[in-house]
């Protein structure tokens, strides 16, 4: 093993015999001591005898490189689902996020909805997800490189991954520990006097030398909902039994099925975790209605650093415009700040979320909202109803609460 010209030998003997002839692989494990210093090292590996006899192709090498840190900190994978509420299959992607939350609560999830402009909680200033999936959605990407199902998760056996019903979770932690984190990331939020701003600050400090990384800045809203019918998520599982899915292992999907919670060719349902404002441009949409991204990341880039160096970035992220039915419908207690780190070649480093707190200074009442209408309602035994019905009734309203009434 040569490492930056530090040459280490060594012998490994196998446990059991490995079979002769073509096609024949096998794994093992190979100790050497790491270098000292932080950073990228070089290391070519070479093999120069089998059973103490010379090897016959001492020219079959392997060239890698090995990565040292000063500090082994959790890499937190950015996770981007291009979703919509005309996507009558991206109910399939509100469960899966929502089941990656319960295994993963610090997964820093952003659901852009970018699958059709009439959608009241499309934005332009963000990356046009749309550009990433080939199949349109409901599609997922982490870390802007593993493209996957946000529910099934992987197509391809990528990461020792497959599609299976909840696939998800395995296509994150597989991402996860796919390589050490470069940098740790701490993000803080708050809401400016007004409301109308979240000031935003992140401590990326680097965990070996690097230089020409950026911070880019995201806000997420839960909760989000509405009134008027382009609020209404399309549901093509309404076709589908409860049983059905329940049968296919698919139990979270179950709610979006014929006699589930949101068993209807259209909903409303609440919306988490969805992008409603970032650091970046917006992006160009013409008459037409194509687009052009030529949105770019507003935060200026960190100085170089050597390792255990921490450097800061600042962003005031605007929220939607007032006039906006996305602006209205933001409950300032339900809002988080994501930032995630990129290098020079587009790759995600490292990423943090974040509850943006309220600012004790802040003018109250700022807030904007829909009147606060009822959405659905439900019988003492969860059945939903068309109108009111004598006895208890669960109501539900547009801001995301539930009460019991009576009705005589």
């Amino acid at each position: 093993v040569d490492i930056n010209g530090d040459m280490q030998t060594g012998t490994l003997t196998f446990a059991n015999d490995i079979s002769a002839g073509m096609g024949i692989y096998t794994e093992c494990n190979i100790e050497f001591k790491t270098p000292s210093t932080t950073g990228l090292h070089d290391i070519v590996l070479s093999v120069d005898k089998i059973n103490g006899k010379d090897n016959k192709y001492p020219d079959q090498v392997l060239n890698a490189k090995i990565k040292v840190v000063s500090e082994l900190v959790n890499r937190i994978p950015l996770v981007e689902e291009l979703t919509g509420t005309g996507c009558g299959y991206c109910p399939r992607g509100w469960a899966g996020l929502e089941y990656l939350k319960e295994v993963h609560p610090e997964a820093s999830i952003a659901a852009v909805h970018h699958y059709a402009l009439n959608d009241p909680m499309f934005i332009y200033n963000y990356e046009y997800m749309g550009s990433y999936f080939s199949n349109g959605a409901p599609g997922a990407i982490i870390d802007k490189h593993f493209e996957i199902d946000p529910y099934y998760g992987a197509k391809n056996d990528t990461y020792g991954t497959e599609e299976t019903p909840r696939g998800i979770v395995d296509a994150y932690e597989a991402v996860a520990r796919e390589d050490l984190a470069d940098v740790k990331v701490e993000v803080d939020g708050i809401f400016d006097d007004d409301e109308m701003n979240v000031d935003a600050t992140a401590n990326v400090t680097y965990l070996y030398p690097n230089s020409n990384l950026d911070v880019v800045f995201v806000l997420t809203a839960d909760s989000l909902t509405g009134s008027t019918t382009n609020w209404k998520q399309s549901n093509n599982y309404y076709r589908n039994t409860q049983q059905s899915c329940i049968n296919n292992d698919q139990a979270e999907l179950a709610i979006f099925c014929s006699g589930g919670e949101y068993g209807k060719s259209s909903v409303y349902i609440p919306f988490n975790d969805v992008v409603v404002s970032s650091s970046r441009t917006p992006f160009v949409v013409d008459a037409n209605g194509n687009i052009t991204d030529t949105g770019h990341n507003q935060v200026p880039k960190l100085e170089a650093g050597d390792t255990n160096e921490t450097r800061e970035a600042t962003f005031s992220i605007p929220l939607p415009a007032q006039s906006t039915a996305l602006y209205k419908a933001i409950d300032r207690n339900k809002v988080n700040v994501i930032a995630y780190v990129m290098d020079s070649n587009g790759a995600v480093l490292n990423s943090v979320k974040a509850k943006v707190k309220r600012n004790p200074n802040a003018i109250s009442g700022i807030t904007v909202s829909d009147s606060n209408v009822e959405v659905a309602r439900y019988n003492a035994a969860g059945q939903q109803i068309a109108t009111p019905q004598k006895g208890i009734n669960i109501v539900k309203y547009s801001n995301g609460t539930s009460r019991k009434v009576i009705v005589k």
